[in-house]
């Protein structure tokens, strides 16, 4: 993707904000803000930089406590979080809970890269475990 270029949805997505889009209505990156959380200083870099010359807005955090901090501030207007899996599942996965048990927070997709199918399956478990409990 080049600098300043937009994304085109084909079905109605909603950003930060309310803002409602309609079909094939293209989207402005530089209005997308991302929470980029990285327990690896070099890499959380890496690909910050890689995703602000793509336009994108981001906010990087290199401790656990920094996302929630983040979230208090700034949670309504992110539109996702990218997450080294090993935060997600931190701590009995206070992270996932955090954000699962905040109506405000609730919509915000997470997307991470899972390092191995048993923890993955705990943070689906654990996750699954939040949304009865709420």
């Amino acid at each position: 993707m080049e600098k300043g270029k937009n994304i085109v949805t084909s079905n109605n997505v909603t950003c930060s904000g309310g803002y409602r889009m309609k079909n094939h209505e293209a989207i402005d990156r530089s209005k997308i803000r991302i929470l980029l959380c990285d327990t690896n200083a070099e890499s959380c870099e890496e690909v910050s930089t890689l995703l602000c010359e793509c336009s994108y807005q981001v906010t990087s955090v290199w401790i656990a406590t920094e996302v929630i901090g983040v979230l208090n501030s700034e949670g309504p207007h992110v539109d996702m979080i990218l997450a080294e899996v090993g935060l997600l599942v931190a701590d009995d996965a206070w992270m996932l809970k955090f954000i699962m048990g905040d109506k405000e927070l609730q919509h915000i997709p997470v997307i991470s890269k899972y390092i191995s199918t048993s923890i993955l399956g705990r943070a689906v478990k654990r996750t699954k475990l939040i949304k009865l409990n709420s």
